[in-house]
């Protein structure tokens, strides 16, 4: 019917949040029941998305750290190893409430410098209260600076979930994960939690390794599970060896692999820069029976 002013037309879903706010960019045809183009005008085209809070998470991943230049390396980048699509889901990592599927945006891979990606993050809301339960989560980003984003390369992480106060936080496919230790205000106003350093208290004892001045997150969980051990049943040592062929120590394998503790593209089980000893390094370096674990509810 013939109208002066807008009137409804039809329902839009949309999948894969990127802000705070849903848009129509254009209109590409309207036609009414006899095929015959309308004229159309966007009028009040964006929508506030209700329950969708922002997160602008730091963190150090050790395998990739480098402390003299106080930033992480991009190996894998530089390779081209980076997966287009997020990996928790494919591990076994839970996700929800719109968290899973997240694609890297193009071109996004191309940066480099101190805001070049290093690898993917899983992020995580969990409730302010013991047992902590899940609320949302969403892959993310996690550059050279440690700065955590969107699969644009540089927004904040947002998630689907009603403002509010929340445990935030931070996990890696073979490093073990921390969780703030007090709960964090958020709204659709991005706030900053900061991992790399200690004024963030986390969750647990020894949540984190100390390098310098930096926290990090612990790496070598290799498996993953929240246990890191050289020796024993399911240690994270064994896998290592595993993939470059379990009968010659001196081989490597190039590739994206949870063995890679040290995220430079290459699995190594002996000679220098190999991924073995970091584990027995974090371990203790003495015992190699100890163990230790991570600080997740």
């Amino acid at each position: 019917m013939k109208n002066t002013a807008p009137v409804p037309l039809c329902r839009i879903s949309y999948l894969g949040l990127t802000g705070s706010t849903v848009c129509i960019s254009g209109i590409n045809d309207i036609v009414n029941n006899e095929a015959n183009n309308v004229t159309t005008v966007i009028t009040g085209g964006c929508l506030s998305v209700p329950n969708t809070v922002l997160v602008q998470p730091m963190a150090w991943l050790e395998g990739p750290y480098v402390q003299a230049e106080g930033l992480m390396h991009d190996s894998l980048r530089v390779k081209g190893l980076i997966p287009n699509t997020e990996p928790y889901t494919a591990l076994g990592f839970t996700q929800m409430s719109g968290g899973g599927g997240e694609v890297i945006q193009a071109g996004v891979l191309n940066t480099a410098g101190n805001t070049a990606i290093v690898d993917w993050v899983l992020m995580e809301l969990r409730q302010s209260t013991s047992p902590y339960a899940l609320v949302a989560t969403r892959s993310a980003l996690i550059r050279r600076n440690g700065t955590i984003v969107a699969t644009d390369g540089s927004s904040p992480v947002q998630f689907q979930a009603a403002p509010g106060n929340y445990r935030v936080t931070v996990r890696h496919r073979n490093h073990f994960g921390a969780m703030t230790n007090a709960t964090v205000a958020l709204s659709g106003t991005s706030a900053t939690v900061d991992f790399r350093t200690a004024v963030t208290i986390t969750h647990g004892t020894n949540a984190r390794k100390t390098i310098g001045g930096a926290t990090l997150l612990w790496a070598g969980n290799c498996k993953p599970d929240h246990t890191i051990s050289y020796t024993g049943q399911l240690n994270d040592r064994d896998p290592i060896l595993v993939v470059i062929g379990g009968s010659v120590a001196t081989a490597t394998v190039m590739g994206y692999y949870l063995e890679d503790t040290s995220m430079d593209g290459m699995v190594k089980y002996t000679g220098a820069k190999n991924d073995r000893d970091p584990i027995l390094v974090n371990i203790g370096g003495v015992v190699a029976t100890n163990t230790i674990t991570e600080q997740m509810p």
